[in-house]
């Protein structure tokens, strides 16, 4: 494990000489449907939790993150989380006390990409997430889900199950306000042990609407974000069933009210233009080539298939397919199959090729420092699937500042 990934887990210029805790005053943690980790490391990088154990049934997640963390007294259990036994991860914990359950169940039943099939095998697996949390009885719980699992009957089944223990509260929180540089919506339940008295609340936004102009897809154009007449909505990717969504939750917030400008694509990937970045791991450009390549030439900065020729256009296509990034606007949510420019919005903002997996890994909020191990399909979905590490963190230092007045 590197020195420097070391150093960003254990410090945090924002903590507090209050907030500074030994490993063993730490609380402990498990993740279920892990994948590379990108709770984990939120949480870890906060230095308030211990990461007792993580558990996925991907063999490459494991790896990957096993790999860059090898350091840590931490065992990643490769394991279908159906036939997990709860006294393996007790046995793990080794005495330490198991203080909260993280995960993010497979989103793909629930998500406008997926088939959204109400019967999909990969729905129950929120079942599963109860079942430990059920068992472990920690002290907090957080799960992560896309937008619409909230209007799943599934999702409202979950609620009145925690509700039983737990005082829960449930939002959609973009990453793009907690400082990535990717318009990115997730439904986050929170949710504490009726035993502690303690109302959940999400962390305010770190990013926002400052004196920044900010691109537009949407309206294609750039957009002082501050003004009262900026598209708000377009700027952070939010189309009509995620505001129907964030609308559905009743968020509370807590936390400082100072807000950083927004980082935009330049500020995260931009020096990783051709020729910079060589040393950088997982940094190797795309090769197209032949009707694609020319497509791809033809569509401006910021722009998509509207601005091409129809005779270029391809035969069927998603809506949001074969779209450029702007240098000045956010990404849009990094998916398992970015370097596919059919996918969504993934086309470099200056280059002819799609992202790289670093470029996308920094649009996930992913230090350098971190490799991503197997196939390219492999690093694409470990990629894709993952929680921005700053969100999480952001997330990890709300819940402990709750959690350290009263444990």
């Amino acid at each position: 494990m590197s020195a420097n990934l070391l150093a960003a887990q254990t410090t945090n210029k924002k903590r507090t000489r209050r907030s500074r805790r030994t490993a063993s005053q730490q609380l402990g943690v498990v993740e279920l449907f892990a994948g590379a980790g990108g709770l984990a490391q939120g949480f870890s990088q906060s230095g308030h939790f211990d990461l007792i154990a993580l558990s996925d049934i991907d063999a490459i997640a494991k790896l990957t993150f096993e790999a860059n963390y090898s350091s840590l007294n931490t065992e990643y259990i490769c394991e279908d989380v159906r036939d997990l036994k709860i006294r393996r991860l007790i046995r793990n914990a080794n005495g330490r006390r198991v203080s909260g359950v993280l995960g993010g169940p497979p989103c793909q039943g629930f998500s406008l990409a997926g088939l959204k099939k109400s019967d999909d095998e990969r729905n129950r697996l929120i079942g599963d997430y109860v079942r430990f949390v059920k068992a472990l009885k920690p002290d907090f719980l957080l799960m992560e889900n896309v937008p619409q699992v909230i209007f799943h009957h599934q999702f409202k089944l979950l609620l009145k199950e925690l509700e039983t223990e737990y005082n829960v509260q449930y939002a959609v929180l973009n990453a793009a306000q907690y400082g990535v540089a990717q318009t990115r919506h997730r439904t986050f339940v929170l949710a504490f042990h009726r035993r502690l008295g303690i109302e959940p609340s999400f962390p305010k936004p770190t990013n926002g609407f400052t004196r920044q102009f900010v691109y537009n897809y949407r309206l294609r154009r750039m957009e002082n974000s501050r003004c009262k007449s900026a598209d708000k909505e377009g700027i952070l990717g939010a189309d009509p069933i995620i505001v129907r969504a964030i609308e559905e939750s009743s968020i509370t917030f807590s936390g400082e009210e100072s807000v950083a400008p927004l980082i935009t694509i330049e500020k995260a990937i931009g020096d990783l233009s051709r020729g910079k970045g060589i040393n950088i791991p997982n940094h190797v450009a795309r090769s197209h080539q032949g009707r694609l390549l020319e497509l791809i030439n033809q569509i401006p900065e910021g722009g998509n298939l509207k601005d091409v020729d129809e005779k270029l256009h391809p035969k069927s296509h998603y809506s949001q397919a074969y779209g450029r990034l702007h240098r000045k606007g956010l990404a849009r949510t990094i998916t398992t199959w970015f370097q596919n420019a059919g996918s969504g919005r993934f086309i470099h903002p200056t280059e002819p090729r799609t992202l790289t997996i670093r470029e996308a890994a920094r649009l996930q909020g992913f230090s350098d420092e971190f490799e991503f191990h197997g196939t390219l399909e492999d690093q694409m979905r470990l990629i894709g699937n993952a929680v921005p590490p700053k969100l999480a963190q952001a997330i990890a230092e709300r819940i402990w500042r709750d959690l350290a007045e009263i444990l």
